[in-house]
Parts: C-alpha cells; structure tokens; sequence
C-alpha cells in the first residue's frame, strides 16, 4: 500500500456499549428467603416494591377465632398438683360425631377418665390408659359439657380434641394475628441497606423507587362494636354484615388480599364459620361466627376483643416521595426485603469495559474526505481498551468479506486490524465478548465519514 493517502478518524459513538438482560425480572420475597443475582455492574432498573398489610400467622396459613380451627378445646395446658377427682370441668360444646383427643404429658401411673354431658345427661364416658396420650370416641348426640378426673399429680400440654380418627400436629385453638402497617422499607443489597422512608403509616401499596411514587392502596379499620351490623341465619351459621364504603367493590374480598386478624378470609362461595368474605360488586363484607346468637352478642364481643382488617380500597392514593435508585455490584448480589415486602425489578448485565478505536482509511483514488465505500480501498483499525482482561474475544472485520472474515485481535499485540472494500454495501462489524454476554456492533461504510487530518 506504499504511495497510499493515510486518513485518521475517531468512531462516531463507543464500540461497546450496555448489554440489555431482555426477560430476567427479579421477584425477591421477604427477609429471609435471599435471593441472589448475578450481574456485570449498574443499578437495579425500575424497582418496584411491593407492600401488604404486616401479619404474622405464627406458622399457619391463616387465622382463626375460638373453635374456626381443628382443634376444639380451648384450654392448651393444665395441671393437678395431687391426687383428686376431677380435674378439669369446663363448657365445651361438641356437635354428634367421630373426635380424636391428644395431649403430651410426662409419664403417668393411673388411667384418666372423662365424661361428655349434655344438659348435665351424661352421653359418653371414655378411658384413657396411663399409656395413652390419645384417645378416638364417638358421641352418638350433642355434647355440652366436659368433666375429667385424675387421680394422681399430673401436666398436661397441648391438649387437642379434633375432628376425625387421626391424631394431628397441635394447633391452638385459635389463631388471633394483629395486623401493622410500616413507615419505611429496607432493602439490603451485600450487606449495604437503602432505606426508602415515607413519613407516614401506610398498610398496603407500592414505591417505585426509581420514579419517587407511593401509592397507598390499602384501607385499615379496627371494628369494635360501634358501627352499624346486620345480623343473618345463613347455612353456615349466624352471620353479621358491615358495609364499608371506602372497600374496592369489583371483587370479592378474596381477591382484595384481605387481611384480618381474627377470621379466614374466604371467597364468598367458600365461607364458613369462622370466616369473613364478600361477594362482588357490593362494600359489604360478611363474617360468620356461631358462637353469638345476635347482635347484642356480636357487639359486646367486638366491644372487648376488636377485630382488625385490611384490604385494597376504591381509590389508591398516590404520594411523591423522594427518587431514588438501589445499586448492584458487580458479580452476586444477596438481597434482602424487609417486612415481607416483595421487590421487583430488572437489571441490566454490562461488559464492564469500553473499547475505543481509531480509523486509517487508505484511499485508492477517492477523495480523502469522501465517503468509505469504492471497490480498492482499505480500512484498518486499531483498538484500545483500558483492560483487555474484561474480554474473552474481540472480533474485527469488514462482512460480507472476500478475506478472512472476522479477525481475533486480542492474540494481536498491536490490535490492529485491516479489511479491503468491495462493495458499497459491506459493513464494518466488530464483536466483543466477556465469556458470558456477546455485543456487536455495526457501522454503515456509507454513512461512516473520516474527517483529513
């Protein structure tokens, strides 16, 4: 190429660029239950953090009201300091049908007795052997009344009277799970914490971080006894109905992911007693407990023992609150959520490197400052980086190609690579790659100009 014109220019934009990680949103749940992500380095790309009521179920699914669960005995634990008859004398109150006892205890010398009595008529007495820790029976009636004798020093835990022929894991016999709401969320990225701070108590909703918008999608209510109830015989039991005007009416309360602190949240088909639901299309919502005949009843019950519940509300509230952005760091990241809150985002994997290059354009006839196309001409480049070590495989070369093709420059100690034009519709493509992530790039030799040094 001796007597050729040499020309120099810079490429217009970076030969590498950010690699986009297209179909890998991240679902983090709560604390607890990491997670890790691999990626090059950057931000998390549009995280958004999802919020539901605060509620601890102690373990269950669910919770549950006096009775509403399996276990229909409403006293876990009790004691006889010495030898007497009876032991235990209490209301319980058991509809006709197959119950299994069970109970833990340390080892005991003499048999146990307990009679179920119904309006002070006895309707069953069983046995229970000193080897004993459960007992099945069948009570051909109602039963309204339980009496147990010992006649020895005992202690008695977990106690559970289900219904069925088997003997399960203990459940208490209810389930009462106070709800809360949070004024912050922490999410924990390797260890480093970014606390999002709202300046208020919010239930329910989401932050999307990146763009600084909190919306509060979740109304709260502690029910006492005041408000205004109605009282129905249904199927399932006596039930009571409050309507809440603020509640999201199009559909069932089910779907709201509705909380509560008492009652099993149920669809409206699938309720119960023990449970509270209601249909679509209407702000009421239904809670079934047979325990109480009436409203008097109810209401005194709520006036002591009130009931919490949370659910999505007709209309969200959206509240600004500052930017903000969650970084990841180059390689795994474990992160954490706080509260049971569920964050979501996608991330973006970079080859953490950038390559510059230079262009030498040897003309064969065309003007210097022209465009790079014309059958003869030739095109080299020569490449930097400020760490090679980043890629696995830098690839040059002018496509289609009546040479070499693609040409491995890192094995080149001078990186530079040269192509032959010969055609105007060729393209210049180099390809860089970190083992993991591939990016090429393409320039047109026809919109390609070189300014003349």
């Amino acid at each position: 190429m001796d007597g050729g014109t040499e020309v120099y220019g810079t490429l217009v934009s970076d030969i590498q660029t950010d690699v986009s990680v297209t179909g890998k949103p991240v679902y983090l749940t709560a604390s607890g239950n990491d997670i890790t992500v691999d990626v090059k380095k950057g931000n998390m790309t549009n995280p958004v953090v999802t919020m539901k009521p605060i509620q601890n179920l102690n373990g269950y699914d669910n919770a549950w009201v006096g009775g509403a669960g399996k276990n229909k005995f409403d006293t876990p634990n009790a004691t006889s300091t010495g030898a007497k008859n009876i032991f235990l004398n209490k209301t319980l109150v058991l509809t006709a049908g197959t119950y299994t006892l069970n109970f833990s205890s340390e080892e005991r010398t003499n048999d146990m007795t307990i009679s179920f009595k119904n309006d002070e008529t006895n309707v069953l007495t069983i046995n229970v052997a000193s080897n004993e820790n459960n007992k099945t029976f069948v009570l051909t009636e109602d039963s309204d009344n339980l009496t147990w004798y010992v006649r020895e020093a005992v202690d008695l835990s977990n106690i559970q009277i289900e219904s069925g022929n088997q003997a399960t894991s203990y459940a208490p016999y209810e389930n009462i799970c106070p709800i809360y709401p949070r004024t912050k969320t922490e999410i924990s990225v390797n260890g480093s914490v970014i606390t999002r701070e709202y300046g208020q108590e919010i239930y329910g909703g989401t932050d999307e971080i990146a763009e600084g918008v909190l919306t509060d999608e979740y109304a709260f209510h502690i029910l006492n006894g005041t408000e205004e109830w109605e009282h129905y015989s249904v199927a399932q039991g006596n039930m009571f109905r409050i309507k809440l005007t603020d509640r999201n009416n199009s559909v069932e309360v089910y779907e709201l992911e509705t909380k509560c602190n008492k009652y099993k949240v149920t669809s409206n088909a699938s309720r119960t007693n023990g449970s509270v639901s209601g249909a679509r299309n209407t702000q009421y919502f239904d809670f079934i407990d047979d325990r109480f005949a009436n409203q008097n009843e109810w209401k005194a019950y709520l006036a002591t023992s009130p009931i919490q519940i949370a659910y999505k509300k007709q209309t969200p509230q959206e509240i600004l609150t500052t930017k903000g952005y969650v970084p990841l760091d180059k390689g795994t990241n474990e992160i954490t959520v706080s509260n049971n809150d569920i964050i979501t985002f996608d991330y973006c994997s970079t080859l953490a490197g950038k390559i510059s290059g230079t262009l030498s354009y040897i003309e064969d006839g065309l003007a210097p400052s022209g465009y790079l196309s014309g059958s003869g001409n030739f095109l080299a480049l020569h490449l930097d980086s400020e760490d090679w070590d980043i890629y696995t495989s830098v690839k040059v070369g002018l496509y289609p190609s009546e040479g070499s093709g693609m040409v491995e420059i890192l094995t080149d100690e001078e990186k530079i690579c040269v192509g032959k034009i010969t055609s105007n519709d060729q393209v210049f493509m180099i390809e860089s790659t970190d083992g993991t992530l591939t990016k090429t790039d393409v320039y047109s030799l026809s919109d390609l100009i070189l300014e003349t040094e």
